[in-house]
């Protein structure tokens, strides 16, 4: 049945259209910057954070630390899901409603996790906030491009939130770390402490953020409930299966996963087919144009592979070495996390660094390089001569291993801002975010699925490493390649938008 309704369609003015913007003042772009970095921290905290955190709950909680992997699992699974539609109702029904409507479901559900002592429960309330934070991070993304129009300040504002991630990172397992040494039930002022931090945000939202801006364009504001059910659905069951792969006893061998799996292939197929039905026969708005992903060239396509790729990349890197830390090396998960540390420090240099150079470098050689040293970290890590010391090679691999991963993010961000129309901003970061939480997803899986089976065939889980460090490699150079191809006609992030 075809949707019908008055035709509202319009073709929105190019993102560097910036007549009609106002200019923020200095103090108001900085602070509304750091208002969405630190959105970016809370989301990244909130993951590093709890994951530290298992075993001491899984102990409070008279649980297996397989069984209490689910209140880690339940946050990530929960954010990748409402991404895309949430995306596209702060494009329609205004990026600060959303905004502040996620930070408040984020913050009621940490107070409740802070307080219940069940697993289900504390499991359902980690949805919750995932959920929140889904609503809340695309339309933040919306709200630093539709409010920050000029140069070079959009080009920092996006480079200098993308800082969020990586700060978060590092600030996540440290507080998880702190949090666990207070004693039994410590855990539990982990999540008040991030309640305080989503309310202060909220606090301070009502002044920093803007109403959307009003400059006299019509936007559709019908809503493709049947588009949202079959992409949400669809990226549910997809990450579920693979998240479900890796804690099941039985894994892939369980007879519900791979079922899971092929349901989640044909919900998004007929989203797929759904939403080019109403792209091209009908009136009707979809969730987000199919033909997006061939827009100017196909940029929006191979900057989502970009991220796709380099979170596989680097969610496999972190898998991997947890297996050579802990089954190899007999490490615990704290000394795990302290042998891992040096990469994400250097990461706050290299998110730091996306600030300065993608105002100046262009982008094909900044993605290039940042993606090949990635992958030649994970090239050391599976070459690494067995009795090396740390020192030796897994401390300078960690030096040179965060910059693909920070470059692509940063540089992403400024892309895919300048490559969306204005009214598919936020639909546009919830995709670019959707890609990473995929892409992660399958990092894990393949990289879990490489190391066992090799490591069973080998009789070695020092073989399994070493596969799934290549396969994590792969994926890095994988992404220099399509960086310097597909984006060998761009100069400067910043001017991608004006690519025809």
């Amino acid at each position: 049945m075809k949707p019908t309704g008055p035709d509202l369609s319009f073709e929105a003015s190019p993102v560097n259209d910036v007549a009609l913007a106002p200019r923020l003042s200095t103090i108001r772009t900085v602070t509304l910057a750091t208002g969405m970095l630190l959105t970016y921290f809370l989301g990244a905290a909130s993951t590093g954070s709890v994951t530290i955190l298992i075993p001491r709950m899984a102990s409070d909680l008279g649980k297996t630390e397989l069984e209490t992997q689910w209140v880690a699992s339940a946050y990530t699974f929960a954010f990748a899901c409402g991404l895309i539609f949430s995306g596209r109702l702060a494009d329609t029904l205004g990026r600060r409603k959303l905004y502040l409507a996620g930070l408040t479901i984020y913050a009621v559900f940490a107070v409740v996790t802070g307080v219940v002592k069940n697993r289900v429960a504390l499991s359902l309330c980690r949805a919750m906030s995932g959920l929140g934070m889904s609503i809340a991070s695309p339309a933040g993304f919306g709200i630093i491009g539709a409010t920050i129009r000029h140069e070079p300040a959009r080009t920092i504002a996006f480079a200098a939130s993308g800082l969020g991630n990586p700060i978060g990172a590092v600030f996540g397992n440290l507080i998880g770390g702190l949090m666990a040494s207070i004693g039994p039930n410590g855990w539990s002022y982990l999540f008040f402490l991030l309640a305080g931090l989503a309310a202060l945000l909220l606090a301070g939202a009502f002044f920093i953020v803007p109403s959307d801006p009003d400059v006299g364009k019509k936007f559709d504001e019908r809503i493709d409930w049947t588009g949202g059910l079959c992409v949400t659905a669809g990226i549910c069951l997809f990450t579920f299966s693979l998240t479900e792969s890796g804690i099941a006893v039985d894994g892939w061998r369980a007879s519900y996963v791979p079922a899971l799996l092929a349901t989640s292939l044909v919900l998004l197929a007929v989203f797929v087919l759904w939403s080019l039905h109403l792209e091209h026969r009908t009136t009707f708005p979809p969730i987000f144009k199919i033909s997006v992903f061939t827009r100017r060239h196909g940029l929006v396509g191979i900057t989502l592979a970009c991220v796709l790729l380099i979170s596989m990349c680097i969610l496999a890197w972190i898998y991997t070495t947890s297996i050579f830390c802990q089954n190899y090396k007999g490490l615990s998960p704290l000394a795990n996390a302290l042998a891992v540390l040096p990469a994400p420090i250097v990461g706050l240099f290299a998110a730091a660094a996306v600030v300065l150079l993608a105002p100046r470098v262009s982008t094909p050689h900044i993605l290039c390089v940042g993606s090949a040293m990635t992958a030649a970290s994970s090239i050391m890590y599976a070459a690494w001569p067995e009795g090396t010391s740390f020192w030796a090679l897994e401390f300078p691999a960690q030096l040179i291993h965060p910059w693909g991963t920070d470059f692509v993010f940063g540089l992403g961000n400024i892309l895919m801002s300048n490559l969306v129309d204005q009214n598919e901003l936020s639909v546009g970061g919830a995709l670019f975010q959707t890609s990473g939480q995929v892409g992660g997803a399958l990092g894990i899986c393949l990289s879990s699925l490489i190391s066992s089976e090799i490591a069973e065939q080998a009789g070695s889980v020092l073989a399994g490493v070493r596969a799934a460090f290549y396969f994590s490699a792969a994926c890095g150079f994988a992404v220099s390649v399509i960086a310097l191809l597909g984006f060998r006609n761009v100069k400067l992030a910043k001017d991608v938008g004006q690519i025809q």
